[in-house]
């Protein structure tokens, strides 16, 4: 699968993991024995992603200093560190000097879907809109959005600390899909993570 390729990708992973009761960055959080965003960063390069932008905070050198010994092979990875944590909405505002593409695709750090997000781009495009966010099928936020650069523009100067927060200000295609998705942001969650996983069907 190809639909990332002309389509930056950034992954918002500025969170502490305070109800974690990390030292790293949650994004880091072991599972199965390897940190969260390797597995983040293998599904997307399996839907063909070639650049990777990371918006950084807490504890960013351990992110940093894993991805220098442990260079992804076929990706492009850019790192921007937030000067301080306020939110999702600060943190892609953040990065957006540093995407290129016509189309954007944003996810949390903290979050793994279990969606062909092929499916989802070919929702985007056919609804013709410039925002779009998947919900799973109860309309619950998976955290993951496609943005145009004019959406990106305009929500960069819009109040508010998180993206939930700015898509009712602006044209937004919710693409419904069976997408059963796991948060890693508590104890009991993390746990859940490998058994999640082994039954992941994208």
């Amino acid at each position: 699968m190809s639909c990332l390729n002309n389509i930056d990708c950034v992954i918002l992973a500025g969170g502490y993991g305070t109800r974690l009761n990390l030292d790293i960055p949650k994004v880091m959080a072991t599972i199965d024995g390897r940190p969260f965003l390797s597995i983040l960063l293998e599904r997307l390069r399996k839907f063909g992603a070639r650049k990777i932008i990371l918006s950084l905070g807490y504890q960013s050198q351990f992110v940093i200093r894993y991805l220098r010994d442990n260079k992804p092979e076929g990706l492009r990875i850019i790192s921007c560190i937030e000067p301080y944590p306020v939110g999702t909405l600060y943190g892609l505002n953040n990065v957006q000097r540093m995407t290129r593409s016509k189309l954007v695709m944003v996810m949390n750090g903290d979050t793994l879907v279990d969606v062909d997000l092929c499916s989802f781009v070919s929702n985007h495009k056919e609804a013709g809109t410039q925002a779009s966010v998947l919900r799973d099928l109860d309309n619950v936020s998976t955290g993951i959005y496609l943005f145009s650069q004019i959406a990106l523009n305009y929500i960069s100067n819009l109040p508010g600390n998180s993206l939930e927060d700015i898509l009712p200000m602006i044209p937004t295609y919710t693409s419904k899909m069976n997408c059963p998705f796991l948060d890693i942001g508590t104890p009991d969650d993390l746990e859940q993570a490998t058994t999640f996983i082994k039954k992941m069907k994208t």
